[in-house]
């Protein structure tokens, strides 16, 4: 499954939006977090980066965007995090860049 995919299917699963952590109260989660729901993993807190990694592994090697390197995961996060972007806005980016 794609990753895009995945993030938009997470937010029926979790459909509130939440930032700093992959998980929040009740049915909140950031947009990784999302996409683990999205495609049906049912993790523990300590193996949800393990599962990103092994289920779309272009996650974390580095990009670089002009000077700066970056890894995809960590621009995703900062879009979710410090952006706040929305997922569906998160996504539509991710599928903007093939996955």
């Amino acid at each position: 499954m794609k990753l895009s995919e995945a993030i938009r299917r997470g937010c029926k699963v979790k459909p509130v939006q939440c930032h700093g952590q992959y998980y929040g109260a009740g049915d909140a989660a950031c947009a990784l977090g999302a996409a683990c729901s999205g495609a049906g993993f049912n993790i523990a807190f300590d193996l949800i980066t393990v599962t990103l990694i092994s289920q779309w592994p272009f996650l974390w090697p580095v990009q670089y965007i002009g000077t700066t390197a970056l890894a995809f995961a960590v621009t995703i996060a900062d879009m979710n995090d410090e952006l706040h972007y929305t997922r569906e806005e998160i996504a539509d980016f991710v599928e903007m860049h093939g996955e």
